[in-house]
């Protein structure tokens, strides 16, 4: 992370586990099933980018993104057996995989929801606002949450501003 809050040298990183790691697993292709090489990927693979994608995944810029849904594509090709060049988004369903956008959307609403109903972090929970505490009136959508106002366009993308575009 830089003075940005860009997370480049951490994608980095992960990439280049995520890819030796595959690199490792491609000479038995041919002996794993696809359920299992599924399972690989998932849990050996990919898992290097779950690892605190609540933080840096609202700051990754479009290529990083890219790169990660590239190395999420490489697995899809490892356990289907498709070529370099043919198409794996079908397989993406077959596989019932998230992508890994949609993964980190899921992981966001996860802790949101529990810092939620739990009220815990108590420093987290404080920056949630209800409708309820903006006024007063009882209205059907009093349970949901009102973002919070900010002027600048990056400052839509941390926390406290996030929840509610969930």
């Amino acid at each position: 992370m830089d003075n940005k809050l860009k997370f480049s040298d951490h994608i980095n990183k992960c990439l280049k586990a995520a890819f030796v790691k595959l690199k490792m697993l491609f000479p038995h292709r041919h002996i794993l099933p696809q359920s299992l090489k599924q399972t690989i990927c998932d849990a050996w693979v990919l898992s290097h980018f779950n690892y605190c994608d609540v933080v840096y995944g609202r700051f990754l810029t479009r290529f990083d993104a890219k790169r990660v849904e590239m190395i999420q594509r490489s697995c899809l090709r490892f356990i289907w057996g498709i070529r370099k060049f043919d198409r794996v988004t079908y397989k993406l369903r077959v596989s019932r995989w998230l992508t890994m956008e949609n993964r980190r959307r899921l992981h966001s609403a996860m802790l949101y929801f529990k810092i939620i109903k739990y009220k815990t972090p108590p420093y987290l929970y404080n920056k949630i606002r209800f409708r309820s505490d903006v006024h007063t009136l009882n209205v059907r959508s009093r349970g949901l949450l009102t973002p919070h106002n900010t002027v600048l366009p990056f400052f839509r993308r941390v926390l406290h501003t996030t929840y509610a575009g969930l």
